[in-house]
């Protein structure tokens, strides 16, 4: 299952070639762009978000977003999951994975409160935005999503065989039937791994702003009215969040899509203005000029 799972997500990558796959399913890939290969991999590159890089359209997401290959070999991949991290995803043995494993669990315990302390007084620290923790915890939810998607693809898969061998036992009536060949969609495991990635990490970074924005208001404004944030309950593994952002009389739609972020907002006019942006330092900005804009028609 896992070096099923593994193949096809290198295969999003490096397509199948006619020699061992079926002459349609290449020329399916052919009218693709769905990759792009970065020159060169340094251990501190500071990239721009992978949408960028890539010329991306930003009303794309999910199994529509470029992928941004750092590395592509028989037991590894690597992309770029966003402007700070990246993404390896690795074959490796069952006896291996199984030993790491356990040496992971049986340390959990005896560095359990350690970590927490460290998380708490080092904030990010050298792990960047996350804590160690989260990037473990953002780790097996990709590869939980990773194996869920590829599960389904899989039974999706055997049901339309089960279908395509009835109906080959049918009595041939009119014009001989044809037998064609059967083009395999790609299950897009990779490209959604990334985007939910993106997601999860953005979506913190969003959160942080909101609350950093609300200690803005207090202490530096001087401003009792508080922010109120709403937001939309949706699945774990959906492949956007979105909330309601209310200020006053300023109102506020924000989506997040990956490593994308759209604000759209009701002007006074009645007419919807609708901004994108690629960072939470961009929206924090952007949310700070709003607000002032309010406090200064309402003259606080």
């Amino acid at each position: 299952f896992c070096a099923s799972l593994f193949e096809s997500m290198r295969a999003e990558i490096i397509p199948l070639t006619a020699s061992n796959a079926p002459s349609a399913t290449s020329t399916q890939q052919k009218g693709q762009k769905s990759v792009v290969w970065l020159s060169s991999e340094m251990e501190e590159s500071f990239l721009p978000p992978p949408s960028v890089m890539a010329g991306e359209d930003t009303s794309k997401s999910g199994e529509a977003r470029l992928l941004c290959v750092v590395h592509c070999h028989e037991g590894e991949v690597k992309v770029q999951l966003d402007d700070e991290y990246s993404l390896t995803v690795k074959l490796i043995e069952a006896g291996t994975a199984a030993a790491a494993a356990s040496a992971e669990s049986s340390g959990i315990d005896d560095h359990s409160n350690k970590q927490q302390q460290n998380d708490v007084s080092d904030g990010p620290g050298a792990s960047g935005s996350q804590t160690p923790s989260q990037l473990r915890t953002l780790c097996r939810a990709l590869l939980l999503h990773s194996q869920s998607l590829y599960h389904e693809h899989r039974m999706k898969m055997r049901q339309e065989q089960l279908s395509s061998e009835k109906k080959e036992h049918m009595p041939l009536m009119g014009f001989a039937r044809v037998k064609k060949q059967v083009m395999t969609p790609s299950p897009h495991i990779l490209q959604s791994c990334v985007g939910l990635g993106c997601k999860f990490i953005f979506e913190k970074k969003v959160r942080v702003v909101l609350k950093a924005l609300s200690l803005w208001l207090a202490q530096d404004m001087k401003c009792e009215d508080k922010i109120v944030v709403e937001w939309l309950p949706l699945a774990l593994f959906d492949s956007h969040s979105r909330f309601a952002f209310i200020y006053r009389n300023l109102c506020m739609d924000i989506g997040i899509y990956g490593d994308v972020l759209r604000v759209t907002q009701i002007c006074d006019t009645g007419e919807f203005k609708t901004v994108a942006f690629g960072s939470d330092l961009e929206l924090e900005y952007f949310l700070k000029l709003e607000i002032r804009r309010v406090l200064d028609k309402n003259n606080y």
